[in-house]
């Protein structure tokens, strides 16, 4: 019975859609189309190259900021490069650190 319902309101429903006029246009659409004699445009007739941001000047003022942003990043004292430190000297400062924090909680 189920499935009966569940077919009968799926044939519904596609003739619900098969019976829109196609030959009428909306209000909306009928105006625009008089607004602009050309009409919509041949999707077909889009460019698919691109001429934007070939300005010179633009992209010469864009590679200057990013040349300043540099060398303000290189001239940062955090960002200067330091070898790395010795691992066996890490581990012992911090396995001292371990045992300090450990008798700090040790009653006396």
């Amino acid at each position: 019975m189920i499935q009966f319902r569940s077919a009968l309101l799926l044939l519904v429903a596609l003739g619900a859609c098969s019976q829109t006029n196609a030959g009428q246009q909306p209000a909306w659409m009928a105006e625009r189309s008089e607004e602009d004699p050309r009409g919509y445009p041949n999707l077909r007739e889009v460019p698919r190259t691109t001429i934007a941001n070939t300005d010179t000047a633009h992209w010469s003022e864009a590679e200057r900021e990013l040349a300043a942003a540099a060398n303000a990043l290189r001239s940062n004292p955090r960002g200067q490069y330091t070898p790395p430190e010795d691992p066996a000297v890490f581990v012992e400062q911090a396995r001292t650190d371990l045992e300090a924090a450990r008798q700090s909680h040790e009653p006396n």
